[in-house]
C-alpha cells in the first residue's frame, strides 16, 4: 500500500496547465500541426492563377482580357497572377478574402456569370466592389509588388513623375488612377459624383517623400535641362547659319544691282521672302522655345469630358502644360498616327507632322510689342479628304495666338499648345 502511494507518475502522465497531461498536449500539438499543414496547403492550392482559371467562366472571360496586358507579359519577365492583385498577403486578411470568395463560388454554382454576356452584365457591379475594397486598403494588393517609396523617378515619364509626387503629398492611392489595367475598364460608367468621391485624396495615405526619390528627381530633371540646353544651342547655331546665308545673298544681290536709287538695308530683311518695314533690333529680344502639337479633334468639351484622365487636375486649376509639357512630341505623334488611345483623330493625314518646335522672340519699344515666330520648314502633307489636298490653297500659312485675361473662363489654365495647318 505504501509503495503505490509514493510511486511517481510517468512522464506522459504529468500534469501541465489546467490539468492537461503531457501526452494530451503532445497529441493536440501533432493534430494541430497536421490540421494547420492541411489547411495551409489547401489555402495555397487555391491561391494560384491556375486554380482561379480552373472554370471556363474565368478562363474564357477575364483571363483572356488579362493576357495582353503588361501584368502578364513585360520586358522584365515578372508576371503578376490573379492572387497577386486580388488576395492580400497578410494571413488574417487572406483568410477573410477567402471567406468572401464563397460569393464567387455561389456565382459559379448558379451560373450567374458563366458566359461573356452574363459577365458583362455584372462587370460594373464587380468592378465597383474591387475599386472600393482597394481604395479602403490604400491599394494593398497593388503594393504586393509596387511601392511608392521604392519608385525611381529617373525611369518614369514626366507625367508619371508628377502624378506620383502628387500622390505622396495629397494622399492619392494606386487605384485612383490605375483602373482597368488588367481587365476592360468601365470607369466611364461612374457618375461624376461617384467618381469624385472614389478618387478623392485620403489624408491618411499621405507619405513622406523619401530622400532617394528626391535625389532621383533632381538627377533626371538636371539631365533633361542639359539636353534641352544642347538642343537650344543647336537651334541657335542653325538659325545663325541661315541668317548669315541670307545676309550674304542680300549683299551679293546689292553688289550686282547698278543704278539702284534705294536699296533696302540688310537690317530690314528677315529670314522670310519679303522685306519688313518694321524697324526692330532683334538682338535685344528675349527668346523662348516652345513645342506645339497637332491636337486633332480635341476640344474644351473633350478636355472636360469623361474620357480625359486629366479632367480632375484641369478643373482644380492645373494647366495642361503642367502635366504634358515634356511629352508634347509624344502626344502629337500619337494623334497624327491615329494611335492615340483617345481616338482624337478620326481622319488621319499621312505624313503630317505631329509636333513643331517653335522659337518665339519678343521685344518692345515705347508703343508696340513685337513677336517673331520661327520654326523649321516642312513638306506639305496633302489632306486626303479635301479636293486638291489643301484646305486653303491661297493662304497656306496662318498664325494665331491668344492673349487673355482672367475674364475668360479657364484662361488661367492656358498652356495647351496646338497647331493646325492648311
Amino acid at each position: 500500500m505504501t509503495n503505490n502511494i509514493n510511486k511517481k507518475p510517468s512522464f506522459w502522465s504529468r500534469k501541465l496547465i489546467l490539468g492537461t497531461t503531457i501526452s494530451s498536449a503532445a497529441i493536440f500539438f501533432i493534430v494541430g500541426i497536421i490540421f494547420w499543414g492541411g489547411f495551409n496547403t489547401a489555402m495555397e492550392a487555391t491561391n494560384t492563377t491556375e486554380f482561379c482559371i480552373g472554370c471556363h467562366e474565368m478562363e474564357d472571360n477575364v483571363y483572356q482580357e488579362y493576357k495582353p496586358t503588361i501584368h502578364f507579359t513585360n520586358r522584365t519577365g515578372v508576371r503578376a497572377g490573379c492572387p497577386d492583385c486580388h488576395v492580400p498577403r497578410p494571413w488574417i486578411h487572406k483568410v477573410v478574402r477567402k471567406i468572401k470568395a464563397s460569393r464567387e463560388v455561389y456565382f459559379w454554382l448558379t451560373g450567374k456569370i458563366d458566359t461573356k454576356e452574363k459577365f458583362n452584365e455584372h462587370r460594373f457591379e464587380l468592378a465597383q466592389s474591387v475599386w472600393k475594397a482597394m481604395k479602403s486598403t490604400d491599394s494593398r494588393e497593388c503594393r504586393n509588388c509596387h511601392n511608392f517609396e521604392s519608385m525611381n523617378p529617373e525611369f518614369q515619364k514626366p507625367r508619371a513623375r508628377k502624378q506620383h509626387l502628387n500622390a505622396f503629398e495629397t494622399g492619392q492611392t494606386c487605384i485612383d488612377c490605375h483602373k482597368g489595367i488588367a481587365h476592360h475598364n468601365v470607369r466611364d460608367k461612374l457618375s461624376d459624383e461617384a467618381l469624385e468621391e472614389l478618387e478623392a485624396p485620403n489624408p491618411d495615405y499621405i507619405r513622406e517623400i523619401p530622400q532617394e526619390y528626391k535625389d532621383g528627381l533632381a538627377r533626371v530633371e538636371a539631365r533633361e535641362e542639359e539636353a534641352a540646353a544642347l538642343e537650344k544651342a543647336k537651334i541657335i547655331a542653325e538659325k545663325v547659319k541661315v541668317e548669315e546665308q541670307v545676309a550674304a545673298a542680300v549683299a551679293a544681290a546689292v553688289a550686282n544691282v547698278s543704278g539702284a536709287k534705294k536699296v533696302a538695308s540688310t537690317d530690314d530683311i528677315s529670314t522670310g521672302e519679303s522685306i519688313s518695314n518694321i524697324k526692330v533690333d532683334w538682338s535685344k529680344a528675349n527668346s523662348t522655345d516652345i513645342g506645339v502639337f497637332y491636337p486633332g479633334t480635341a476640344s474644351l468639351e473633350w478636355i472636360l469630358g469623361r474620357n480625359h484622365g486629366g479632367k480632375r487636375a484641369f478643373t482644380k486649376g492645373d494647366r495642361c502644360i503642367d502635366c504634358h509639357g515634356k511629352e508634347i512630341a509624344d502626344i502629337g505623334n500619337n494623334i497624327v498616327s491615329g494611335e492615340s488611345e483617345k481616338e482624337l483623330e478620326p481622319n488621319v493625314i499621312p505624313g503630317k507632322r505631329g509636333h513643331i518646335a517653335v522659337t518665339i522672340d519678343a521685344t518692345h519699344d515705347e508703343e508696340n510689342l513685337y513677336l517673331r515666330f520661327s520654326w523649321a520648314n516642312g513638306d506639305h502633307a496633302p489632306v486626303p479628304f479635301v479636293e486638291g489636298g489643301k484646305m486653303d490653297p491661297e493662304n497656306p500659312m496662318k498664325l494665331a495666338f491668344m492673349i487673355a485675361t482672367d475674364d475668360v473662363e479657364y484662361a488661367d489654365r492656358a498652356g495647351s499648345l496646338g497647331y493646325m495647318s492648311c
